[in-house]
């Protein structure tokens, strides 16, 4: 009798031991599992990030081509403003040329 009692008892504590592996390995499986669904959800964020950063660079690559390009035309045009400030300087040293040839004319005729 003393052999079957230890035998039960040992059958029980090996069920009972068995009882805890399954709730520590279920434990464990539950544990990978909300893991893996961390995992998937920082992958998706960091897609999202990435996305965003793909998104931000192209808008920043628009408008440095922008930027860019109004730069270039803001040169042309000052330099078109530039030859016509040349041309109007010219003109307008030509003008006073000739007003005062013509006033040093007029000077000396009334002068005699």
């Amino acid at each position: 009798m003393k052999v079957s009692a230890l035998l039960l008892w040992n059958l029980a504590e090996s069920q009972r031991h068995l009882a805890e592996m399954r709730k520590d390995k279920a434990a464990e499986v539950e544990k990978t599992r909300e893991a893996g669904t961390v995992i998937e959800e920082m992958k998706k964020e960091k897609a999202a990030e990435v996305e965003k950063t793909r998104e931000v660079k192209t808008a920043l690559e628009d408008i440095r081509s922008r930027l860019t390009a109004e730069l270039v035309d803001a040169q042309v045009k000052f330099e078109e403003l530039q030859g016509i400030r040349r041309d109007e300087k010219d003109a307008a040293l030509a003008v006073e040329k000739s007003l005062r040839e013509h006033y040093d004319e007029l000077d000396k005729y009334w002068k005699r």
